[in-house]
Order: structure tokens, then C-alpha cells, then sequence
């Protein structure tokens, strides 16, 4: 009997993904406020020093940064010369020597063979042992994207675009680097932050969140 730590698991299930197409993921993930507000300048309530999201998210899984930006170029009347910069992370069949080595026997010990559609999917950071999963939310049928936001209480913001304005960083904008009036966006979710995923036939590959939760993120 070999055990596996859920890295392991994790990286497993995501070898069942096949094809490209619309995936539905729930994140969690963390946000840390500004010292103090925008507007009054006094410090951030104590409560709002970090939140916790939980996002239910319709995306794009398995396709390829460059090709999609061609596309969206050629359909734009560009040429289709982009290419894609080197970036923190890399996608898991063109990690080079010996990383590359030690990762290939790290997954074929938890029978786990790379593929050409797995590496479009799973990212390794170049520098430290992280994982990612990478998604496309442009590129998806239909854009969903519904948020439940949690102060450092467990308590529920229900005013939070207005408490993001005051006491958060501002989000970033799309890339501006491919040239497109219209910007393929492209995200790296850590693989511990994905707490739910289902495939494009309803299958769930990943789920760790427990049905009241699911049904409100949905339903919302």
C-alpha cells in the first residue's frame, strides 16, 4: 500500500482532465489589508486586517498562452508572431535537467505519467516545490464568477467592493503586453487553494467542501 500526501492525490486526479473546455473550480484563498484606510487614513479595523474568499468560477483549462493569443491577434487582423515571456512558473513537461528527472520519478512513483495535455494544466514554480493550476477565465463559454467573502471573525462582507475600495489593494487590470484589444486573461491558482474542481461533463475531479457551502456559492 503506498501513501500519498494530498499533493500527490491532487496532481493525480488532474491526469483524468481531457480536452479543453469549461471546468468549474471553487478557490480559497487569502487577501492581507492596507495599514490603514483611503479614505480616513486610520488603521484597518482589526477584523478586515486579512479576509478569507471562497470563489465559485466558471474558467478554461488546458489551453495553450501563446496559440490563444495568436488566435485572438489573427481574429483582430494582427500578425501572429507572440510569444509568451518566461514567467515564476513553468508548465511541467518543459521543466528542464535534472528537475525535470526528479519530478517525472516523483509522479510515476504515485502512477503518474506527463502528458501533453496535463503539462497545459499543471505549472511547477522554477524555484521552490509549488504547484499550480492554470486557468483561463476569458476563454470559457460563459463567465461565472461568484464570491462569498469572510472577515478575520468567519463573519460574511456583505459590502465588499466598498470595504475593497477603502482597505485593499487595487485588482489588477488585464496584461497589456499582447497587443489585443481584447486580453486573453490568463490565472495561476496554487494547487492547495483549489478546493473543488468538476471537468466539463459534470465529473468532480476534486471536492473538499461540504454541500451547504457548494449549494450557496452556486446558487448566489
Amino acid at each position: 500500500m503506498t501513501i500519498k500526501t494530498k499533493k500527490e492525490v491532487i496532481i493525480e486526479q488532474l491526469q483524468k482532465i481531457k480536452g479543453i473546455g469549461d471546468f468549474q473550480i471553487i478557490s480559497q484563498t487569502s487577501e492581507k489589508a492596507l495599514k490603514k484606510s483611503r479614505v480616513t487614513k486610520v488603521p484597518t479595523p482589526s477584523n478586515l486586517e486579512e479576509v478569507t474568499k471562497l470563489s465559485f468560477i466558471t474558467v478554461s483549462m488546458g489551453n495553450n498562452y501563446t496559440e490563444e493569443v495568436n488566435k485572438q491577434r489573427k481574429d483582430e487582423g494582427m500578425s501572429s508572431n507572440f510569444k509568451a515571456k518566461a514567467t515564476y512558473c513553468t508548465p511541467l513537461n518543459k521543466i528542464d535537467g535534472k528537475i525535470l528527472g526528479s519530478l517525472k520519478s516523483f509522479l510515476s512513483k504515485i502512477g503518474v505519467n506527463l502528458t501533453d495535455k496535463s503539462s497545459e494544466v499543471i505549472y511547477k514554480h522554477n524555484d521552490y516545490d509549488q504547484f499550480y493550476i492554470r486557468v483561463y477565465p476569458s476563454l470559457a463559454s460563459h463567465y461565472n464568477n461568484v464570491k462569498i467573502i469572510f472577515d478575520k471573525d468567519g463573519n460574511v462582507i456583505e459590502n465588499w467592493n466598498e470595504v475593497q475600495k477603502e482597505y485593499f489593494k487595487k485588482p489588477s487590470s488585464g496584461s497589456g503586453r499582447q497587443g489585443t484589444e481584447k486580453a486573453i486573461l490568463v490565472n495561476n491558482y496554487k494547487l492547495e487553494s483549489i478546493k473543488y474542481l468538476a471537468d466539463k461533463d459534470g465529473e468532480q475531479v476534486i471536492n473538499e467542501l461540504d454541500k451547504d457551502i457548494l449549494k450557496d456559492l452556486k446558487l448566489r
